[in-house]
Parts: C-alpha cells; sequence; structure tokens
C-alpha cells in the first residue's frame, strides 16, 4: 500500500515507546529525626519554609527526610533565627534556639 506505515515499524515504536515508560521509582529517601529546643516556648518555626505545627509547648521531636534542612524560629518581641542542620537517619539531630528580644518592641 503506497503511503501507508509499515506494520514493523510500527510494531517496533510502539515496543520502544512502551519500554521508555517502565523506569522503575527512584529509592525512597529515609527519615530521620530532628529535637527541637526553643526558647521562648511559644516559639514558631519553619522548616525548608514551611510552617511546623506545633500541638504542644516544650521540646519538638519533628521526623524529616535526611539531609540538609533550614530552619527558621521566630516569635513576637524577638529577631529571628536561622540555622543550618543535616539530618541522618542514623541518629536524632538535636537543635537548640533561644531567640533574642528585640529592643525596639515595645512590651
Amino acid at each position: 500500500m503506497k503511503g501507508a506505515f509499515p506494520r514493523s515499524l510500527f510494531t517496533r515504536l510502539l515496543a520502544l515507546a512502551l519500554l521508555a515508560g517502565c523506569q522503575s521509582a527512584p529509592p525512597a529517601i529515609p527519615d530521620g529525626r530532628l529535637r527541637l529546643e526553643l526558647t521562648p516556648l511559644e516559639a514558631s518555626v519553619l522548616v525548608d519554609d514551611r510552617p511546623l505545627l506545633r500541638h504542644a509547648s516544650g521540646a519538638l521531636l519533628v521526623k524529616l527526610p535526611t539531609g540538609a534542612h533550614r530552619v527558621e524560629v521566630y516569635a513576637p518581641g524577638y529577631f529571628h533565627a536561622y540555622r543550618d542542620v543535616v539530618v541522618t537517619s542514623s541518629a536524632e539531630s538535636s537543635l537548640k534556639v533561644a531567640l533574642r528580644p528585640d529592643p525596639d518592641m515595645v512590651p
């Protein structure tokens, strides 16, 4: 047939297209734990620019993917604090942050 697509070529292209889409998923990144001890206790926390929801005051134990993370701690009347932390799956990472009062804030 003139202008017809050869059947064997079509079958080969279809097989290649199907095989190209068959990729295995990347390995899962293991989780680690980060313990945060904050002063003042009512301080808010961002981890990688995402708010961390607090359910209780005192030390926080957060489950995070292993690797480097940016932590921001803030509270009204205090200077913001920024910390870089590396979380590993082999040990619990710990971070203590005590915010400094902002003297220009009216109590």
